[in-house]
């Protein structure tokens, strides 16, 4: 480039652009990195929330399926009831079936 009127002022405005470009590369880099922070605590506040909300509902079903199997072991319990009163009932029948034979 010739060497000019311009030329010095050029090479401050080159000077000066290229300051700005690495103060600018700089600050992008902090709010990179900060934005990077702010990220990983917001996502470890969502994985502590999520987890307590698992528990929670873990903790509900687990409750639930403790009053199902109380339900099934009451019904066991009439089947083997009913069980064996049938029974009975069929030695009674059977019974009486052989006395009038």
């Amino acid at each position: 480039m010739p060497d000019g009127p311009w030329t010095a002022d050029l090479d401050r405005l080159q000077g000066d652009l290229e300051q700005k470009i690495e103060a600018t590369r700089v600050d992008l880099r902090e709010e990179i990195a900060a934005t990077r922070v702010d990220l990983r605590e917001e996502i470890a506040r969502s994985a502590a929330e999520t987890r307590r909300h698992f528990d929670v509902v873990v903790e509900h079903f687990t409750s639930k399926l403790q009053l199902v199997a109380e339900g099934v072991a009451m019904v066991d319990d009439k089947v083997d009831r009913l069980r064996g009163d049938m029974e009975q009932r069929f030695d009674q029948v059977e019974r009486r079936l052989l006395r009038l034979s």
